[in-house]
């Protein structure tokens, strides 16, 4: 295999196991957004001093991490073709 190959394709499953984990923790963001509502009214924040009231916030910038690495990993996959 060459080397640009390897990189491509190790690019790739990275950025697959990185949108599966950004679902995952778009899942999160709205089962515990709906699970805090009534603790929380409805205003979700991470310095907030109740702890169930900082895991949406937690969640969804988790997530939007996970999906820029992912779009990172495929540019970075896709400008490996030589």
């Amino acid at each position: 295999m060459k080397q640009a190959q390897l990189v491509r394709i190790s690019c790739y499953s990275l950025a697959v196991l990185f949108i599966l984990a950004g679902l995952y923790f778009l899942l999160w963001l709205v089962s515990s957004s709906s699970m805090a509502f009534a603790d929380c009214n409805g205003a979700y924040s991470l310095p907030a001093e109740n702890a169930r009231c900082r895991q949406p916030s937690l969640a969804g910038f988790l997530g939007l991490a996970s999906f820029l690495l992912a779009v990172i990993l495929v540019v970075i996959g896709r400008r490996s073709r030589t």
